[in-house]
């Protein structure tokens, strides 16, 4: 058994070796969020890369039998297989769906929309870019650094230009 600091740095050693994962050997994904490194036979510390498998989060999960392990901390409690088909049409129809039908009060409301005013795109408000202004004051960016705010303002043009079509 490994501590939590072997098991990170057997980890980190892992993505610095082979890098970072972006696609799932078991189900074949591109998409998913989140791409991690799983050790097979769930044996740490092989160093040859047939010793590891590249999965996504939920693969990873079901690989590591995390899922059992919930279900068996629910041991002694029943859900009614009518329960479970409701559960399984409602996720299959939409997967975000305990995110639907949600009954939030209008001062929660115009919280989250005050949050998220003025934060499309990482534009900043006038008194921001004056703060960043001085900021800067008397210093210099590399050629490298101009040539990458260069790029990456070109690409925000023409995103924006995609955008307004």
């Amino acid at each position: 058994m490994h501590t939590k600091r072997e098991y990170h740095a057997i980890h980190k050693w892992v993505r610095k070796t082979y890098g970072k994962p972006s696609l799932c050997e078991h189900c074949g994904t591109t998409e998913a969020k989140r791409f991690e490194w799983a050790a097979k036979d769930h044996v740490l510390g092989g160093k040859r890369r047939e010793d590891w498998l590249r999965l996504c989060a939920t693969c990873h999960k079901r690989y590591d039998g995390i899922a059992d392990k919930v279900r068996a901390s629910r041991t002694g409690k029943t859900t009614s297989e009518a329960t479970k088909a409701k559960i399984s049409a409602t996720l299959t129809a939409n997967p975000y769906s305990h995110w639907t039908g949600k009954n939030l009060s209008e001062t929660h409301k115009q919280a989250i929309a005050k949050t998220l005013t003025g934060q499309k795109r990482g534009h900043y408000t006038a008194e921001h870019r004056l703060k960043i202004g001085k900021a800067m004051r008397g210093k210099t960016h590399t050629e490298e650094t101009k040539s990458r705010m260069r790029e990456s303002q070109r690409r925000r043009r023409e995103q924006e230009g995609k955008d307004a079509e």
